[in-house]
């Protein structure tokens, strides 16, 4: 009998180890040896690497400044994950049904969320806001006398009613993709 969930985690992992072997692989090809800043039981750390990592944590932090004990406490941070994850794949987690369902919804939901920007990007050309709806928004505002006049709440209510354009965009298309999909319900589910 055909086992969804026994596929579907057979194709993960096969993506999972098929993309850490060969993005590893690549990765590590096309480096220069004066790239590597530090091994841990014979991957390389590269430069790139922790300029990556550092940039990433200036993102979320902006007072975040770099120094050469913050560089080393980054390259620390990054020696200690690649430890840990080495000491998990050699323990076999990675095929544990638990990590292999994590690995599945996150990618389903990044797959998702960059498929929804795909589409919103097309969307936007097709997304025009009259003067009349902006003033209809404006007029249904609950005491809008405290948020402000209408000339200063424009640019807002001008981005609200084009996201709600949006949605409405989303929402029609998916509809028009479900009536064309081939879905079927077999087990009864009460709302």
């Amino acid at each position: 009998m055909f086992d969804y969930f026994k596929i579907t985690n057979r194709i993960i992992l096969f993506i999972l180890f098929s993309s850490t072997i060969f993005s590893g692989c690549s990765k590590y090809e096309r480096f220069n040896q004066k790239d590597v800043i530090a091994y841990v039981n014979k991957e390389p750390i590269l430069a790139s690497e922790l300029a990556r990592d550092i940039a990433l944590r200036q993102r979320q932090d902006p007072a975040f400044r770099v120094t050469p004990e913050t560089e080393a406490e980054q390259l620390n941070t990054i020696i200690n994950k690649k430890l840990l994850v080495q000491k998990a794949m050699e323990k076999g987690l990675a095929r544990e049904e638990r990590f292999v369902n994590t690995i599945k919804s996150f990618w389903e939901q990044t797959l998702i969320r960059d498929f929804i920007e795909y589409k919103q990007k097309g969307f936007k050309d097709r997304i025009f806001v009259t003067e009349d709806e902006i003033k209809n928004y404006y007029d249904r505002l609950p005491a809008k006398e405290t948020l402000g006049t209408l000339d200063t709440l424009r640019p807002e209510i001008k981005k609200r009613v084009s996201g709600e354009k949006e949605i409405k965009l989303f929402d029609d298309w998916l509809e028009s993709e479900r009536e064309k999909a081939g879905i079927k319900i077999i087990a009864n589910v009460k709302e």
